[in-house]
């Protein structure tokens, strides 16, 4: 393939791109990547946005231009967005959206090849690189991957990389939907919403806390204090656009609030970083202090609560034993409903008389109807 490209890096063809992306109708497709920076900073820093559109690559460079009316082109498309591995992808241009104070957030079409893969009975664990091979029979160079692309100028060795990235997404989209039922598709859509509804979300200061593995093992006092550990870290990260590992690493949280550190040894011992200490541990220990003064109020389990007690154990083998099986029956990867984050959901939605998501949309015409009695019976 010849990495043929066109640079979006001035006003002229940034009003020439958002105009064709805006003619575009509901058949038509655009493939998207963005390169980015986010070492240091809480938002992700756009470097490039690539597009591919019916088969010609644009590289939308916001370093040397503004590239505003391109993604709010791309945001309200009727097009669908293919893209891989996205949810980066789909963050980023909530972040921009809510910048330029757009009504809509994200695409909305859109899918994400990755994904894809599960409703085609692939694995989802798939590369780019790794599907471009195993469905093309084409080899990627991964030459760029660890670049600087807030440099300029950007290398032409980065340019051609960057094409690669979108420049095979409708091949892939193609030879996918073959295996693909009219079903399938409709259960790979909403999948498709729910994934654009939990990317383009901000987090909440007060819900934090819930996704902190190891928190499920904290009794309910050190899960108060990391509570409102984990609310005052986002409450700054977001403040002052800092990277949330940068304050306190997520492994150190729980440590924290389990050993209530006094000083800057104590925080070393939690497996807080020197350099962070050196910065932040000042701050960090008044919030220790400010959590134990916090009023007393019932705090919700995390997510993990159910997952980390032993009596749990074989219930959660025999969910994921069910879900697999269910997921072979209908033709699709196991690896889309068995992730962590559904199994823990299921009891974890039924402790407060919720609906597990397992049970809702479209996973409910796959897995059926769960007996919970009988996942906690040591006799299945």
């Amino acid at each position: 393939m010849s990495a043929d490209f066109l640079l979006v890096d001035n006003e002229p063809a940034v009003l020439e791109l958002s105009s064709k992306i805006a003619a575009l109708e509901a058949c038509d497709f655009i493939s998207l990547d963005t390169e980015f920076l986010r070492v240091v900073t809480y938002y992700p820093k756009l470097c490039l946005a690539q597009l591919c559109i019916d088969g010609t690559t644009y590289l939308a460079d916001p370093v040397k231009t503004d590239i505003r009316k391109v993604i709010e082109a791309l945001l309200f498309t009727k097009a669908t967005v293919l893209v891989f591995s996205g949810s980066e992808d789909i963050e980023i241009l909530a972040d921009l959206a809510r910048e330029y104070q757009l009504s809509r957030l994200s695409p909305e079409n859109c899918i994400d090849i990755q994904t894809m893969c599960g409703f085609a009975e692939k694995s989802t664990a798939f590369s780019l690189r790794s599907c471009v091979k195993e469905f093309l029979e084409i080899e990627l160079e991964k030459s760029e991957t660890r670049s600087d692309w807030s440099q300029r100028p950007l290398t032409r060795e980065q340019l051609e990389y960057s094409v690669l990235d979108v420049f095979y997404l409708k091949d892939l989209y193609d030879c996918l939907m073959q295996d693909i039922s009219p079903v399938k598709l409709s259960w790979l859509k909403s999948e498709m919403q729910e994934i654009l509804l939990r990317y383009s979300s901000r987090p909440s200061l007060d819900e934090a806390y819930l996704n902190i593995a190891g928190a499920g093992t904290l009794n309910e006092k050190e899960l108060k204090r990391l509570k409102f550990l984990c609310s005052r870290r986002l409450e700054f990260a977001v403040g002052h656009d800092e990277a949330l590992n940068r304050i306190i690493t997520t492994s150190a949280l729980c440590s924290i609030a389990r050993e209530k550190p006094q000083n800057s040894h104590d925080l070393a011992e939690c497996h807080m970083k020197w350099g962070a200490i050196r910065q932040y541990g000042t701050m960090v220990l008044d919030w220790v202090k400010q959590a134990d003064r916090q009023p007393d109020e019932a705090v919700r389990l995390p997510y993990d609560y159910f997952s980390s007690k032993g009596e749990y154990k074989d219930a959660y083998r025999r969910l994921k034993h069910l879900v697999e099986s269910c997921c072979v029956k209908a033709g699709i990867s196991p690896e889309l409903l068995k992730q962590k984050r559904l199994l823990n959901d299921y009891f974890y939605a039924l402790h407060y008389g919720a609906a597990p998501k397992l049970l809702s949309s479209w996973r409910q015409e796959v897995i059926g109807a769960i007996s919970f009695e009988r996942l906690m019976s040591s006799g299945s």
